[in-house]
């Protein structure tokens, strides 16, 4: 829907509330008047009353989007029900003081603060919760609307991925056969070094060709790859190069499942930018589960790489892997991204459950 199509419907609603109220609760005058024999009622309105409900309605619509737009989606986000119903309860009564106070004092001066409350409190009590409820309504629409527009987004970006996948897919059995010959002669001319990276890029091509196909997958595959790949990425460095690499994880991983391939882009990014052949190099990985909460992060030391092949080029892997948490993690991770010129890091919390 077009948004100056969606303001329009908003300010109409509020238009015929107002007036339908303002009908149905107005205050107005009859007379009986007798035209040619027949008795008519004659019904006056009082325009000022249309007036004062429609200052009143201001602070309802106030409560109503109050409502819609910061306490119900952070209840999404935060599912602290009780959090929420606090708050609902305290915006509503905020808006019934205020609503007393202005409305009244400026539509009929001090002492309408004393006509207000006997018989005005209980029906702008009454109208208050009807509009909290209809916000309810709203926000849960808006929400459910939402989540279908990014699942069906989530299914044509996955669509597209595939074919992409199968474009740029080589035979991966002719791809593991190559491997495994590779493999072979390595053992035969007693390279071992060489013989274990085969073997770990082999793991890695596993993977990404087979287990990535998946929704979910185990998180200890998750971390069995970024361990083969960081073993592959230590074949790059000799033992002259002063480089510190650690990988730490900590708490029960077993039965734990995540999106595949959602943590190895931290990792890469950091190899990318955190080796620096003339100076000394850190890297620390570090995966922390607790209480149902996942926190992985990544620091390493911002290296000069001026003979990096790739230096200049922007990787899309970080943007990609944001876009990839708004779909399947909307409201259920934080990521915070640090660089003070000498140290990037990199902070993933994720709730399981």
């Amino acid at each position: 829907m077009k948004k100056w199509l969606e303001i329009l419907i908003h300010v109409l609603f509020w238009c015929f509330t107002t007036w339908v109220i303002f009908l149905a609760f107005g205050e107005s005058d009859y007379e009986l008047i007798n035209i040619d024999g027949v008795t008519t009622t004659m019904v006056h309105r009082n325009i000022r009353e249309l007036w004062f409900f429609a200052l009143t309605h201001v602070f309802k619509a106030a409560l109503f989007y109050t409502n819609a737009f910061l306490l119900f989606p952070r209840y999404v986000k935060t599912r602290n029900l009780q959090r929420f119903i606090l708050s609902s309860v305290l915006v509503l009564v905020v808006a019934l003081a205020l609503e007393l106070i202005i409305s009244n004092y400026l539509m009929l001066g001090p002492d309408g603060l004393w006509v207000y409350i006997t018989p005005r409190l209980p029906l702008s009590f009454t109208l208050s919760i009807f509009y909290l409820g209809i916000s309810f309504a709203y926000s849960f629409a808006l929400s459910w609307m939402k989540n279908e527009r990014q699942k069906s987004v989530l299914v044509q970006e996955k669509l597209v991925t595939e074919l992409a996948f199968l474009k740029a897919q080589v035979n991966p059995h002719f791809l593991f056969n190559t491997l495994n010959n590779l493999y072979s002669m390595a053992n035969r001319s007693d390279s071992p070094d060489l013989a274990d990276g085969i073997d770990k890029l082999s793991q890695l091509m596993r993977y990404m060709l087979y287990d990535s196909n998946s929704d979910t997958v185990l998180l200890d595959r998750e971390l069995e790859y970024i361990r083969s790949f960081i073993e592959i990425q230590k074949l790059r460095l000799s033992e002259d190069d002063d480089f510190i690499i650690q990988f730490h994880v900590e708490g029960p991983t077993g039965n734990v499942r995540i999106a595949p391939m959602l943590l190895i882009p931290f990792v890469e990014n950091a190899f990318k930018h955190g080796i620096d052949f003339k100076e000394s190099s850190v890297i620390k990985i570090e995966l922390i589960l607790e209480n149902d909460e996942m926190i992985f992060s990544v620091f390493n030391s911002c290296a000069d790489n001026a003979n990096d092949l790739e230096k200049g080029k922007s990787g899309i892997g970080l943007e990609n892997l944001r876009r990839r948490l708004e779909l399947l993690y909307y409201g259920l991770y934080s990521l915070e991204i640090k660089e003070d010129g000498e140290v990037h890091g990199a902070i993933l919390k994720l709730k399981l459950n």
